[in-house]
């Protein structure tokens, strides 16, 4: 199983992200040609991942209905919308690196624009992987 390192950052778990439109045909090694970069940050508090507004936008993703979404900011309704998650593994100067993508689509919500990350990765995800926080400042996510 791929594991991803990495180390806290000002005590937040970011990863690097690769997120890409859903595959309509549910193919695996779909084309990733409209795949983006982004950051994510780890957040074991939220039940569902998020992707910002701004890369929703960028990706072309289309809305799937609302859901209502309880925060510390109240409950609110937020737009639903399905795309592929992936993984940036670390730079291998030995043979190229490519994404580890999770199988299938992630149902996620609309997130209000962020300075330091574009995706937030909630337990929808995290529950998939083996992750593992050490005292070090480390951390180790094991995908599925």
């Amino acid at each position: 199983m791929p594991s991803i390192e990495g180390r806290l950052t000002d005590r937040r778990l970011v990863l690097d992200l690769i997120i890409a439109p859903p595959d309509p045909f549910g193919t695996k090694g779909a084309d990733l040609t409209d795949a983006v970069e982004a950051t994510g940050l780890v957040d074991t508090g939220a039940t569902r991942t998020a992707v910002s507004s701004r890369l929703a936008e960028q990706l072309g993703l289309v809305p799937h209905g609302k859901t209502m979404v309880l925060s510390a900011r109240g409950k609110n309704a937020h737009s639903l919308f399905s795309f592929r998650l992936g993984f940036r593994p670390p730079p291998s100067a030995d043979r190229p690196t490519f994404p580890w993508m999770l199988e299938g689509s992630i149902l996620g919500i609309d997130w209000t624009d962020q300075a330091r990350f574009e995706v937030l990765i909630g337990m929808d995800v995290i529950s998939q992987c083996d992750l593992l926080i050490r005292r070090s400042g480390s951390f180790s996510l094991t995908l599925p």
